[in-house]
């Protein structure tokens, strides 16, 4: 691992672990910004089954974070992690920001300054995500394997 990556991730990871620790030990405060989607989260509740509860949901999307950010902190399997916090961060992102239901100037300048942070964040995640460290992706691999596969077939018929 590059000097830069083992700076970088855990730098990435820190503001994810932070925001997942503070939804575990309170999730009140983050659930009242949840609660404004209460009707799109019972219908995406009800129809994976799982609790409609606000804390409940809050909390187990702090747990999946803080684990995500150790993960990617510690460089074990970075990529699943970066990616499985753009997934868990995108949804929050939006409860916490939301421009829609701005009340005067100076809160759509906040909730504006929010959401582009968080676009930055994600941005930072999707170019971790998508980082090899150099090496080819499980794709690119897969396809050669196939190749190499189809030639060695080809040659012993």
């Amino acid at each position: 691992m590059t000097v830069l990556r083992r700076v970088a991730r855990p730098m990435l990871a820190a503001v994810f672990l932070a925001d997942g620790l503070d939804a575990v030990r309170h999730p009140d405060a983050h659930a009242e910004k949840v609660e404004r989607f209460r009707p799109v989260l019972k219908k995406v509740t009800d129809a994976v089954g799982l609790p409609d509860d606000p804390r409940l949901l809050v909390r187990a999307s702090g747990a999946v974070t803080i684990a995500a950010a150790i993960a990617l902190a510690s460089g074990k399997a970075p990529r699943v992690a970066a990616f499985t916090l753009a997934a868990v961060s995108a949804p929050v992102a939006l409860a916490a920001n939301p421009l829609w239901a701005a009340k005067g100037k100076e809160q759509r300048r906040e909730y504006a300054q929010g959401a582009l942070r968080s676009a930055a964040l994600l941005g930072g995640l999707l170019i971790a995500g998508a980082d090899t460290a150099g090496k080819p992706s499980i794709g690119w691999r897969m396809a050669q394997a196939r190749e190499a596969r189809a030639k060695a077939a080809a040659a012993s018929a």
